[in-house]
Formats: C-alpha cells, structure tokens, sequence
C-alpha cells in the first residue's frame, strides 16, 4: 500500500493522518519496538458488513460453526501471513495454560490508552541476572501457583504443538523447530510413548488485547498463535491488523495465525460493534526470543576448547558464573540466587589485563562496583563473536 491505513488515537486524543506522521517520526516515542506507545486505532476504523473502512484484505470469521477455512496471504518469497478457523474450541489444557498465565503472572505491559491483558510464560532472558529463567508467579503468597505454572506450560505447550503438527503450516511449524532445536532454543518432553519432542520455549497470552502498532525484534522465529473466544454467546471480537499491508483479519470464533512479528508491523483491537461488549477474546502466541537463543549460543561456546583463544586486553567477553557465587565473587547478590542458584550468568565484559590464566575484567551493565575491576579465571571467559 502507498497509504496504510493509520490509527487515530493517542493517549486518548483522535489525530489525523498528517498529525499521525509527526508523532511516528518524532524519536521521543520510539521505545525500541518501531512503536509509539498509546497509539492504537478507534473501533470506527474497524470494517463493518458493507464497509471496509479503507482496509484492502478483510478476512472475515466463519458465519457457522460448522464452517472452518484457510487463507494465506503471501507478502513475498520469505514473507506470509497464514489463517486457519477452526471448527471447535481449542483444547482444555490451553485455556487452562491462558486462564493461569492471565491470572498469576504479572502483566508485561501497561501503558496509557492501551487496552485488555498480555502476561508470558516459558523461557525469559532476565537481564538483571544475565541468565535464562521462567516466567513465574511472583511473592512470598504465590508458592502453590508458581508450581503449577510449570505444569500448565507443559500441558499448554504441547497442545498448542500437536494444534500445529496437525495444520495446514505443519512443514513451516516444524521446520521452526528444527531450526530453534540447532539453537539449543526449545523445551523437551517425552509423549505417551517414551520418545521426544521439542516446542517452542516462549509464550505470551492476552485478552480483549488493543495495542499500538509495532514490530516484535526480539522474536526469533514465527509467532504460531491461537486465539479463541469465551464459550456461551459473545459480541466482544477483535481485529488483528497488518496496516503496511491493508490487512485486517477478524477474530470472533477459533482461529490459527502465524506470521513473523519481528518483519511485520501488527496490532490489535478489540471492541463490539453491538451497544455492549459480552465475553472475550483470548489468544495464546508461541514465539521464540532472540536474546534467550543468544544465551545458549553462548552456553555451547563456553563448552568448546578455545573459547577464550588469543584472548587480548581490551576484548569484549562475557564471564561465565554461577548465579550463587555471585555475592563472594563480585560482591553483588543476585535476585535470582535462591531460585536458581546453580544457573550460569553470561555477562558482557572488558578485559583489562591478562597474566597467566587469571584476566582482569571490567563488568557492562547491571552490576553493583561495575566500574570495579575483578579478576576471574581464563576458563569462566568467552570471547564475543564480531
């Protein structure tokens, strides 16, 4: 499209296309994303029966139950958006996964004039720590549910894997897998039958979700989502929106989508176009990230011999370190060192000086003393990849 068509709302003030394009220029409200937080589109803007509202491809729910179809919109070679509604519900071990996440694990955005819920679950890279953790319920009161968490990933996760095994993506789905099990990326369960299987190791859930446009660069794969509606009689549905594109896909039963979020402008939102809005939409994404396949990256170079080959002053490095020494090493105590106390730290660093086998390093980042110096062993150093 020359013109895609533009959201209207910021902070709760309607603006105009000209007006559109001076915010999105203006860096001040970049958050790293190619976002401007608040920024979302007026259910006005959404299409009705006899009115796209400007939108070029309007792919609309199944009028039946009994109706189920699938679209996919090629955008180029590398590049598509794939659609499947489905006749039934998906499984109970999904909605129980969506109805947990939601409920106990912290919300990952709030922002002004942005609406519904999105929390996540699975693999995480915390930056505090410089590790790979799971997302958990937080608090001294959480204890119970933190232990289930772990059980409804794993049911969770692998329904939304056998959804998927079985779609009409399956050789795409599956060739992700591949690709992230090479990373190291992936959790792994055993089936009915002893063997083992690989899925996707993170997740985010939402509902009756209306953000601001934006890409995901910290995905690492496609985004494989499922989105549902509550069971009983709804009016509340949500559009999932490709605006570069004047793609607009309606959510009002059970439906797949996959699409790369990291090279595909989307947003969501959710409104009714009856007086009142009844029930809600759910939806649960399967997506790799990027900085949790960098920390196994760097997991496998810490095993190979020379990981710390030609080391000279003044490299890049991470140091290796358990999040438990932290404390008697660096002097810094770690907020994860109960939890995981035998977890590896890769945390980015400057080597000062080297004699023998003992380098002299400069912490970057989040460290309490990071403009210390400390001396650490050659064999807990890797150097950074150009």
């Amino acid at each position: 499209m020359d013109e895609p068509i533009l959201p209207k709302r910021l902070q709760g003030e309607k603006y105009n296309a000209t007006q559109h394009k001076h915010i999105v220029n203006d860096k001040r409200y970049h958050k790293g994303k190619h976002q401007v937080n608040g920024l979302v589109y007026d259910w006005k803007q959404m299409p009705i029966k006899k009115d796209k509202k400007g939108f070029i491809h309007v792919i609309r729910s199944p009028k039946t139950p009994e109706e189920s179809y699938i679209v996919e919109i090629v955008i180029d070679a590398n590049v598509s958006i794939y659609i499947e509604y489905l006749k039934k519900i998906p499984s109970k071990s999904i909605r129980k996964f969506v109805a947990h996440v939601l409920e106990h694990h912290t919300p990952v955005r709030d922002v002004d004039n942005e609406y519904g819920t999105i929390a996540a679950a699975g693999k995480r890279f915390d930056p505090t720590s410089a590790t790979v953790i799971d997302y958990v319920p937080m608090g001294e009161n959480n204890s119970k549910a933190r232990g289930q968490s772990t059980n409804f990933l794993k049911t969770g996760s692998t329904d939304v894997h056998e959804v998927f095994s079985e779609s009409g993506t399956k050789e795409t789905y599956e060739a992700v897998i591949r690709e992230l099990r090479k990373k190291g990326n992936t959790m792994k369960y055993n089936n009915s039958k002893g063997g083992k299987f690989d899925v996707i190791a993170s997740y985010s859930v939402s509902r009756n979700l209306t953000n601001s446009l934006h890409l995901d660069l910290n995905d690492d794969s496609k985004s494989f989502a499922i989105f549902y509606v509550s069971s009983g009689k709804h009016t509340t549905k949500t559009w999932l929106l490709f605006p570069d594109y004047g793609i607009a896909i309606e959510i009002n039963k059970y439906v797949l989508i996959s699409w790369d979020g990291s090279k595909l402008r989307h947003c969501s939102c959710t409104g009714s176009d009856e007086s009142s809005n009844t029930g809600s939409v759910y939806s649960l994404f399967a997506a790799a990230k990027k900085d949790v396949s960098r920390y196994y990256n760097m997991k496998q170079r810490f095993s190979q011999k020379n990981h710390h080959k030609n080391l000279q002053k003044g490299d890049t490095v991470h140091v290796r370190e358990r999040l438990s020494s932290m404390k008697t090493k660096f002097d810094y105590t770690d907020p994860n060192r109960n939890k995981c106390p035998t977890k590896f730290m890769h945390r980015p660093a400057t080597v000062t000086k080297i004699v023998g086998k003992v380098v002299s390093i400069l912490f970057k980042g989040k460290l309490k003393n990071e403009d210390e110096s400390f001396e650490v062993s050659i064999d807990h150093v890797c150097r950074k990849q150009s």
